[in-house]
């Protein structure tokens, strides 16, 4: 209280004071610069301030303080942990997949074939190279993009330009596509989309195209391929049934998301008056469901390559390219030299090689031809592919395989390129 609006001196000034509200109130009093003051106490919470004197440009200063808080504290959602969300989240794993497991135990169980293992010298031809690397690995990546495009490649239709690094020793391949000559009908269709796509659509002789400077919306249809290349599977009598990762994953992903926000929302709720004093949830349970739902993402994932189940024709298809990848992998360098003849062996190395990229067998099939014609002292006349050397497959292979890697989320170990251009 300050007195600088009038000029005379107050005596006997009382003031009352109602604290009654407030648990266990205390009141004090300063008169400034000197002076006394003093605090009647009239009853529970009611006080009367007592100035015997008050002069002008005096200050008298009223000091009120309580141990108990006025309001009652807030009560957030997060401030009790209930362990039921992350038992919640238990047991929708164990339920959901329990649920797959028998969706495998009766409908993806691969049939068993009375077939005697054996090596087989060379890949089934009743399919194509992108298509074998489906039914091998029940999954379409970089590799079986890279093997339509070698397939086309031997064919005549394209040539590969391998022009090295894209940024010096950094970056990917700089793998480039010329078309020597337009495929039609007499190519596989997934082989014909696969140009298409890269080529934008402009398929004309001596256009050419960087595999390493393809746009995003140009890698999002080559994934789209896959959905041909079953189709044709299908249609062909090889593939039962073919499950997407898609309608598996994603409940999981829902769940997680509705976990992480729920709290959010009841805090949101609750500061808007709508959820009262309830407490909802825990940090600490929310953490450990969601890491748990995270991780089953991943289950999920390899349960969707499960489902996916083969016919009995495309089991026997399976069965062969598990022969061809004995006969790659454990073939000698004199056995392939008795096997044909010198003036086949480019034209052996070329045929079979897209199914060793699709395989992901591309070195091991190019280290084996590189040994044999450097013992025979000669070179593959390979016209489909320029670049530093034939050594070099393994190379472009991988950058190949790249093509798909951001959109299939496998990067394969295979790819494409070929041999020449070069020497050893």
């Amino acid at each position: 209280m300050l007195g600088p609006e009038w000029s005379t001196t107050l005596h006997n000034i009382d003031i009352s004071l109602d604290l009654s509200l407030i648990d266990d109130p205390h009141v004090s009093c300063k008169r400034y610069p000197k002076g006394t003051c003093s605090i009647e106490t009239r009853g529970y919470g009611t006080y009367t301030l007592h100035i015997p004197e008050h002069k002008p440009k005096e200050t008298v200063s009223l000091i009120a303080w309580w141990t108990h808080p006025l309001l009652p504290a807030r009560e957030y959602p997060y401030s009790e942990p209930k362990p039921w969300i992350f038992y919640g989240a238990l047991a929708f794993v164990i339920l959901w997949n329990a649920f797959l497991f028998y969706r495998w135990w009766t409908t993806g169980r691969e049939y068993k074939l009375n077939v005697p293992d054996r090596v087989e010298i060379h890949p089934p031809e009743e399919v194509s190279p992108a298509e074998a690397g489906l039914i091998w690995d029940t999954s379409f990546d970089g590799r079986d993009i890279a093997a339509a495009l070698v397939d086309l490649a031997v064919k005549g239709y394209i040539k590969l330009h391998d022009k090295g690094k894209l940024y010096g020793i950094l970056g990917p391949r700089n793998i480039e596509v010329e078309i020597l000559k337009v495929p039609g009908t007499e190519v596989p269709e997934e082989e014909r989309k696969i140009l298409s796509i890269i080529a934008s659509g402009n398929l004309h002789p001596g256009a050419r195209f960087s595999l390493a400077k393809l746009s995003k919306d140009q890698k999002r249809e080559l994934k789209k391929v896959e959905d041909e290349i079953v189709s044709n599977l299908k249609r062909k009598g090889y593939i039962e049934r073919w499950v997407s990762w898609y309608p598996v994953v994603i409940p999981f992903f829902v769940a997680f998301l509705s976990i992480w926000g729920f709290p959010f929302f009841a805090g949101y709720l609750a500061s808007k008056g709508l959820a009262g004093r309830a407490k909802v949830l825990g940090l600490p349970d929310i953490f450990a469901a969601d890491v748990l739902l995270f991780i089953n993402v991943f289950i999920c994932m390899i349960w969707a390559k499960t489902l996916a189940r083969l016919s009995p024709k495309g089991r026997l298809i399976q069965k062969k390219l598990e022969g061809f990848e004995e006969f790659v992998r454990s073939v000698e360098i004199d056995r392939l030299k008795t096997m044909y003849p010198p003036e086949k062996y480019t034209a052996v190395f070329e045929k079979f090689f897209p199914y060793a990229i699709a395989l992901g067998l591309a070195s091991k099939w190019v280290d084996k031809w590189e040994q044999l014609f450097n013992i025979m002292g000669t070179s593959p006349h390979v016209s489909w592919y320029t670049g530093p050397h034939i050594g070099s497959i393994s190379d472009i292979a991988d950058g190949l395989s790249s093509v798909s890697s951001s959109t299939s989320g496998s990067s394969g170990s295979g790819g494409a390129g070929g041999g020449g251009g070069g020497g050893w």
